[in-house]
């Protein structure tokens, strides 16, 4: 008897892209927005082409945006790790390579609420856990538990079929107890 694997998935045939930039989809987006109620404006850091705040007003909120590059929506050549701007709440799909930079940056300017998504493998790491969660906890950690698609923003390439796992790390600045864990799949 032999093995026969199954159906091989479908990898990423082009490098990292420019700035990091990978559109998440608004369905996902959705399912922070159903487990997350935000007291005031939000603000997206790397916004891309808006998803995150057409989302956010879609459900009546008050949202804006900017990024290090002008991509279609809010406003471009904004350096979040050098805009020391207090916002209310910050909502963000970060560039990977500088999610715990904007993870602290974003603690530092922020009034009430932090929230972004990045890859689960995030939440890992000796070195992570104790100088941001152990110093920040969050307050909730959301699992996306259908992996969501998040191709290159500017692209052709179709979302479909996520291949990595996702979640919603959010902290809120008055939060005082253990980080809650729940799982939420995207909405087809």
């Amino acid at each position: 008897m032999s093995f026969l694997p199954g159906p091989l998935r479908a990898a990423h045939q082009q490098s990292r892209w420019p700035s990091d930039w990978y559109v998440e989809p608004p369905d996902c987006v959705e399912s922070l927005f159903d487990a997350v109620a935000f007291g005031g404006p939000i603000y997206d850091p790397a916004c891309g082409g808006g998803t995150i705040p057409k989302v956010a007003r879609a459900r009546g909120y008050e949202a804006d945006g900017s990024d290090l590059v002008y991509r279609g929506f809010g406003c471009g050549g904004v350096d979040f790790l050098r805009d020391h701007s207090v916002r209310e709440n910050i909502v963000t799909n970060p560039p990977y390579r500088l999610a715990e930079d904007f993870a602290r940056h974003a603690l530092g300017v922020t009034r009430r609420s932090v929230a972004l998504v990045t890859r689960i493998s995030f939440l890992n790491g000796q070195k992570r856990a104790l100088s941001l969660y152990e110093k920040h906890p969050p307050s909730l950690v959301l699992v996306l538990s259908a992996r969501p698609s998040m191709p290159p923003g500017g692209t052709d390439i179709p979302a479909r079929g996520g291949t990595a796992d996702y979640v919603w790390i959010v902290w809120n600045q008055d939060y005082e107890g253990p980080t809650v864990l729940r799982f939420s799949g995207c909405r087809r």
